[in-house]
């Protein structure tokens, strides 16, 4: 039983974009690329990458040699295909562009200055404005060849099947055997170490995909992703409430879509189901049971409460409150922190013996913090443009 077919998996006619026509009697003949171009073969590698963070989260991202990793080899491919192609001079032209631009220009005036003080620390930290050359990458390789985005769309397709049914057995093996499996070479890394927050954007994003129409998945597919959801959910606040926004931003603008409803079914299914049978486990050090999953809902909302769930609340928003004091109220309005410095150090939210936490959880207070009042109004014009 399969909920539906992408609407790109049938055309009639040619579809514009320099893929074949579609064979009589409605049979969907497949795109090709041939002879791939350095651009063809950026996007492919680009996929292998999302792919490996996906479903081994720190174990891809910390395959490399330090400080040289899988992401900044893909940076520097990204830019070479640019370089090459000399495909990036259409995005100067898109308004979110010139704004992301700016953005880059701003966090690059706040960090070289601190390259050598904090050396590798600042360009670190500096990956947060840097890696949106991955943005212009992508739209320049797609603005180039529009039929390559059937191709991201056909593999998206795939890779949600794939994730749905699949990522709830890598999870339990990291936070359950994360004792036994094996490191990274040189690092303290484990092979599967994910994050279940990561899981729940990811889940998101498949959710939205699968309600607005564009990819398929069978209902064994679905149950797994309300399972997921649910077991996830009770470690991750922010990444639970990334996964309701992105259902529910969809759901609004397909609110005749079966599949929508369908996905509500489940997930209360799955709820009632938890809730009469009183099925409780621990799993690392959250226990996964219907009362975990009301009360991680409830701690959004609520101002006050007791337990780990409100003192991690309160500890974000004390933090937050620092940020907004030494910027939009201090001395670092107009330039903030800069990128190098530990701002968890700094700031005096420290948690971590070995001073492993460097920023706020939360992108905008980095921002804000690092970058200053300037920084983050171009922050958010980017992101308006974008929307709009």
């Amino acid at each position: 039983m399969s909920w539906d077919a992408p609407p790109y998996a049938e055309s009639g006619t040619d579809d514009g974009l320099g893929g074949a026509p579609a064979r009589a009697g409605g049979t969907r003949r497949t795109h090709s690329l041939p002879g791939r171009s350095l651009g063809d073969v950026y996007l492919i590698w680009l996929s292998v990458v999302l792919v490996g963070y996906a479903f081994f989260g720190k174990g891809a991202a910390y395959v490399g040699y330090h400080p040289l990793y899988i992401s900044e080899v893909t940076l520097l491919f990204a830019m070479l295909a640019l370089s090459l192609t000399r495909a990036w001079g259409p995005c100067l032209t898109i308004l979110p562009f010139q704004f992301l631009m700016l953005f880059c220009a701003w966090g690059a005036v706040r960090t070289v200055p601190y390259i050598g003080t904090h050396g590798i620390d600042a360009l670190r930290d500096g990956v947060l404005w840097g890696y949106c050359v991955f943005a212009i990458a992508v739209t320049a390789m797609l603005i180039m060849k529009p039929v390559r985005l059937v191709h991201l769309l056909q593999r998206y397709d795939k890779f949600v099947r794939l994730f749905v049914t699949f990522i709830i057995l890598f999870w339990v093996t990291s936070e359950l055997l994360d004792d036994y499996l094996p490191r990274l070479p040189g690092t303290y890394i484990e092979i599967i170490e994910l994050k279940a927050g990561d899981i729940l954007v990811h889940l998101g994003g498949a959710v939205a995909f699968l309600i607005l129409g564009l990819g398929s998945a069978s209902t064994f597919a679905m149950l797994m992703l309300a399972g997921t959801f649910v077991v996830t959910a009770v470690k991750a606040r922010a990444g639970m409430l990334s996964f309701l926004i992105a259902f529910s931003i969809a759901s609004y603008f397909r609110p005749s879509s079966i599949r929508a409803w369908r996905i509500v079914a489940v997930l209360l299914l799955g709820a009632a189901l938890l809730a009469m049978s009183n099925f409780s486990i621990r799993i690392s050090d959250r226990m996964v049971s219907f009362d975990q999953v009301v009360d991680n809902v409830l701690s959004i909302f609520e101002a006050e409460g007791e337990g780990n769930l409100a003192a991690t609340k309160r500890w974000r928003i004390m933090w937050w409150s620092e940020i907004v004091d030494y910027t939009i109220n201090g001395r670092h309005f107009w330039m903030g922190k800069g990128y190098g410095i530990n701002l968890a150090d700094s700031d005096g939210f420290q948690v971590k013996e070995d001073s492993a936490l460097r920023s706020p959880h939360n992108a905008h207070m980095t921002v804000l913090a690092r970058s200053g009042v300037p920084g983050l109004a171009l922050w958010i014009a980017m992101h308006l443009t974008w929307l709009f």
